[in-house]
């Protein structure tokens, strides 16, 4: 329930239903909280829940600043993931996407409650969110900013792409191809959404100068970015782990057994499945780099993961873990990832390359190999390997339309990008040495002069005014 009655100043959290979504704004409220603003996280009550569960890297009960306001949101038939489709947004969770617009008359409610109540109440809403900004402009104490779950270049690819005639990103650096990112349904979902966001102050992106800098000031002087600010507030993760209380996970106990940096860690999110044809290959493909490896492997999240709904079974190539056993492990199910990408015995990320897995991989210093499959993805995984340089491709992006048959990334390809990123040679030994160098700069950021702290502490001053 909203604990926050008669605050001087009360920050929302409204962020968009699905996990790379919901972690972030879990994330930024910690940080706002540190600076002794009261929260309320909103959501279902599904995915409040689903939020606490998946929480990693601090102690929520530490923070009783930060309290979760359940918004009711009626049921509506959600299909099962499916792994064979050729197009891997995951199309499934649209009806869900959907029904979130039944939201507004109960957020409205308490604008109205805490407005009345408080000198200011600030808004931070997923951009998808923005009908947010809607309702908060009916209240004269109500402010609204924008959260970005995605890149700062991948915000300005996707700008830049829907010009009439598009501009590189750079001289040097041709536009990633929008085409298969996303269903017809979603872009017209997003359009719907969008409507709103010109009411927001400012947007907030998780990212830092060091890293995207040059991509924020490029965004800053867009026609709609006038008279509206940019935060870069990130890494939004605390980089040094709070150590759990609870027992400690298997796959950490092996993971302590491994020698340093040996490790690929390979994971491909929790919203997108993957072939049967294409986990074979990948199977193939890690036993014949001879590398180590941890494979998180799992069926896509459903609209609600609390659902009594056993995953079908995925099976991999016949012998495949007794071949690997004691340099190889599969893991069924959620993982965690930050702990994971911590762990010192991790060296490189097969990654899907969503936003939130790039920040964590790159903030922690753990190279990247790339594999986008929808969404940001294809642009941030650019940002990765052409810009940042501090990753290896193995499958490039091809701007495949929605019709478009799915390509299967071949079991040589896999081991190749493998034994380039986590061998010595000269480019993998190059990639880690940039690798810490971003390690090192996000480490900066939160310094007390930093970019990220300096940037936060300005956003907490405009709420906070008198």
């Amino acid at each position: 329930m909203c604990r926050v009655n008669n605050a001087p100043v009360v920050v929302l959290m409204l962020p968009f239903p699905a996990q790379g979504h919901l972690t972030p704004l879990l994330h930024f409220s910690r940080l706002l909280a540190l600076r002794r603003l009261p929260v309320v996280f909103l959501g279902s009550s599904a995915h409040n829940r689903q939020a606490k569960l998946r929480l990693q890297g601090w102690d929520l009960a530490s923070f009783p600043a930060i309290s979760f306001h359940d918004l009711p949101l009626p049921a509506c038939p959600i299909p099962d993931p499916d792994p064979e489709s050729a197009v891997k947004f995951p199309a499934h969770l649209q009806p869900m996407f959907d029904v979130s617009d039944r939201v507004r008359d109960p957020l409205d409610q308490l604008l109205a409650k805490l407005s009345a109540s408080s000198r200011r109440v600030a808004v931070v809403h997923d951009p998808l969110m923005s009908f947010a900004a809607e309702l908060g402009s009916k209240y004269p104490n109500v402010e609204a900013f924008a959260f970005r779950c995605v890149s700062a270049f991948s915000s300005l690819s996707f700008q830049l792409n829907q010009q009439k005639d598009p501009k590189r990103v750079r001289p040097d650096l041709d536009l990633v191809s929008p085409e298969g990112c996303f269903t017809k349904e979603f872009l017209e979902f997003v359009r719907r959404r969008h409507h709103g966001v010109p009411l927001t102050k400012g947007e907030i992106f998780n990212t830092l100068d060091e890293t995207e800098g040059e991509f924020v000031g490029r965004l800053s002087k867009m026609p709609q970015y006038r008279n509206r600010r940019i935060w870069g507030i990130g890494p939004i993760f605390p980089i040094q782990l709070e150590k759990s209380s609870g027992p400690k996970p298997d796959l950490l106990n092996w993971l302590d057994k491994q020698p340093e940096r040996s490790v690929l860690y390979v994971s491909f999110g929790s919203i997108s499945s993957l072939s049967l044809a294409q986990i074979h290959q990948l199977a193939l493909g890690l036993e014949r780099s001879g590398q180590r490896f941890l494979w998180v492997l799992h069926c896509a999240d459903r609209g609600d993961i609390f659902m009594k709904t056993p995953d079908p079974e995925i099976r991999l190539p016949e012998g495949f873990q007794k071949r690997v056993a004691g340099s190889g492990l599969v893991v069924r199910g959620w993982a965690p990832q930050l702990e994971i990408l911590s762990h010192g015995a991790v060296g490189g990320f097969l990654s899907h390359c969503g936003w939130n897995s790039c920040m964590e991989s790159l903030s922690l210093g753990v190279p990247l190999a790339t594999w986008p499959l929808h969404s940001d993805q294809p642009a941030n995984a650019q940002l990765v390997t052409e810009v940042l340089k501090v990753g290896v491709v193995v499958r490039q992006w091809t701007g495949a339309g929605a019709g478009a048959a799915e390509e299967v990334v071949a079991a040589e390809r896999i081991a190749s990008a493998a034994r380039r990123l986590m061998a010595d040679t000269a480019e993998a030994i190059e990639i880690r040495n940039r690798s810490a160098k971003l390690r090192d700069a996000a480490r900066r950021a939160w310094a007390r002069a930093g970019s990220s702290s300096t940037a936060l502490n300005s956003f907490v001053e405009l709420v906070t005014r008198a």
